[in-house]
């Protein structure tokens, strides 16, 4: 059943679906924006766990899991450096991307707020990303570009491997 679950979520990020919680930001001529609730925990967030995941090889028996991706480490950050990793997702967002037909997440952040945990991953590979609330509710998908060089440097900083191919 949660591989089922895993397969719709990226069917649905990889052919551009959208719902509520992200929107076409009038002063972009491409990709989206985060609006309410995905929005506000991004720029509330003062505290949170970034991950690096493995998209290199298969997982090894015993491996970590965040949903169906391996995790090669993860580090909590707060105050500046939470910032800077919120910042690096929302300017991902800003850039827009071209969502091909992978998902091969390498970054992704996952915040408390409210009561609820937010992951948001993040592909820089295809342009796409996605946000589940709570481990399983589906917040929807984004396109998404740019460079993970501020991400990579928290992780490098924080002394997590990060995934040798890709981006």
């Amino acid at each position: 059943m949660r591989a089922a679950l895993i397969f719709l979520v990226v069917l649905i990020v990889t052919t551009g679906f959208s719902i509520p919680g992200f929107s076409k930001d009038p002063d972009f001529s491409w990709g989206y924006r985060f609006d309410g609730e995905i929005a506000q925990v991004l720029e509330t967030a003062n505290e949170l766990t970034i991950y690096s995941l493995n998209m290199d090889h298969p997982t090894k028996p015993k491996t970590d899991l965040f949903y169906t991706y391996p995790i090669l480490g993860k580090a909590y950050l707060k105050g500046k450096q939470a910032y800077e990793a919120t910042a690096a997702f929302k300017a991902a967002v800003d850039h827009g991307g071209r969502q091909a037909l992978c998902f091969n997440p390498r970054h992704a952040l996952s915040i408390v707020a409210n009561g609820h945990t937010y992951d948001y991953l993040l592909c820089y590979e295809c342009g796409s990303g996605m946000v589940i609330k709570d481990g399983w509710i589906f917040m929807g998908s984004f396109e998404a570009g740019g460079s993970p060089d501020v991400l990579n440097h928290l992780l490098s900083e924080a002394k997590i491997p990060l995934s040798k191919t890709g981006k």
